[in-house]
């Protein structure tokens, strides 16, 4: 009985804790991040074949490493170009302040910092 008792909540916990339940709202971005030296940066977004994601200052960070992008929620499938969520992964390499600049942008629009629609992250690294 105590077997199948702890097979249950062995279980329960997975299912809880599986990414396949995560919605849109579970991926929400802070204004600022407090992290240490070796920590990685996810900052999300939401997009669909419509629009890009603009985030022109990333060669410029100066403590902070750009490793690439991640897939969180697929599309549904059968639906190429609907809505998924993704994160931009960023490694701190470095003490010091950078401030990543990112939003979604149309495929006709220039991704440059002077965009008034671009969200603003500061992210602070000790060591």
């Amino acid at each position: 009985m105590k077997c199948i008792f702890l097979l249950f909540l062995l279980l329960l916990t997975a299912c809880t804790n599986n990414q396949h339940f995560r919605t849109e709202d579970d991926y929400k971005n802070r204004e600022k991040y407090s992290v240490i030296i070796g920590d990685t940066i996810e900052i999300y977004y939401t997009t669909n074949s419509c629009c890009l994601y603009c985030q022109p200052n990333a060669e410029q960070l100066n403590h902070l490493e750009y490793a690439g992008k991640r897939i969180m929620i697929r599309e549904p499938k059968g639906c190429e170009g609907c809505n998924h969520t993704a994160a931009l992964l960023f490694v701190a390499k470095s003490e010091g302040v950078d401030t990543i600049y990112g939003g979604i942008i149309t495929p006709t629009a220039k991704c440059n910092d002077s965009l008034k629609a671009l969200n603003r992250f500061i992210v602070e690294i000790r060591p």
